[in-house]
């Protein structure tokens, strides 16, 4: 959303910040990998997304670029590179991991397999909504208020459900 009086965005917050959606290093059903720690991943090689939340953890617990880390420059191709045996694990929060794997014609629930919660990464609040300093303290604050609102009335709870898991069956 862009106007004259400021710009806000949805952002994956900083690891300082905390990241406000469910993480997870991701493996497919047809090469499932389980997982009882992080130290286990590190004879994988795992895609991430350069620069992103996820690829700073794995940097933070030493995890290399290069070595353990595939970085890509687009979250489309972390997928792909699982999908086609490049890497045998992928770091990626839930929603973003549902998304493109839909978007590539796979069922998440048929595909995924959940190697290994992180929940250093993890909260069940949602994402978090950044504004420019430009943006008036009004706007933050009708912003604030609407999203409130939605979370009482079930709208946003319907939504997750949506992306996160699917249609009712």
């Amino acid at each position: 959303m862009e106007t004259n009086r400021g710009t806000g965005f949805f952002t994956r917050p900083s690891l300082v910040e905390q990241a406000l959606t469910r993480w997870f290093l991701f493996s497919l059903s047809e090469r499932p990998i389980w997982l009882n720690s992080l130290d286990d991943a590190r004879q994988y090689h795992i895609a991430t997304v350069k620069q992103d939340v996820g690829e700073q953890y794995m940097m933070a617990h030493g995890f290399q670029v290069g070595k353990e880390l595939q970085s890509s420059s687009m979250y489309e191709n972390t997928y792909r590179k699982l999908k086609v045996d490049h890497v045998e694990l992928w770091i990626s929060n839930e929603l973003n991991a549902i998304h493109l794997m839909r978007k590539n014609g796979d069922d998440p629930e048929m595909t995924m397999v959940r190697s290994l919660p992180l929940p250093e990464l993890s909260s069940e609040e949602g994402l978090y909504m950044a504004f420019s300093p430009a943006t008036p303290d009004a706007t933050v604050e009708r912003f604030r208020a609407e999203l409130d609102r939605i979370k009482q009335d079930g709208t946003y709870h319907a939504i997750v459900k949506k992306w996160l898991q699917g249609p009712s069956h």
